[in-house]
């Protein structure tokens, strides 16, 4: 069974709560959040730029240089942005 994500965040599906991030398919999705349980209304995740190649990847404000991230990371930053490019990053 094949598993389909658009929004950039791939769950690693091994019972370790963490994410295989990837080029979002939209430029912004909003998850609604529980304020209750998760102490926050949203979590954003935005693509700015256009391409299919991930030049940065910011969580909260602050550049990350990974590309797995814990699911506590990602809802306490409340907001992870990919910048795209249309060229590979040759690093």
């Amino acid at each position: 069974m094949g598993y389909i994500q658009y929004d950039g965040i791939l769950s690693g599906l091994s019972g370790v709560p963490e994410y295989t991030l990837t080029t979002p398919t939209f430029d912004k999705v909003t998850v609604q959040l529980d304020p209750k349980y998760w102490g926050k209304k949203e979590l954003v995740i935005k693509k700015e730029g256009q391409g299919d190649y991930i030049k940065e990847i910011r969580l909260g404000n602050k550049k990350i240089n990974k590309y797995l991230i814990s699911h506590d990371d990602l809802i306490k930053a409340g907001e992870i942005t990919f910048i795209v490019t249309e060229n590979p990053n040759k690093k």
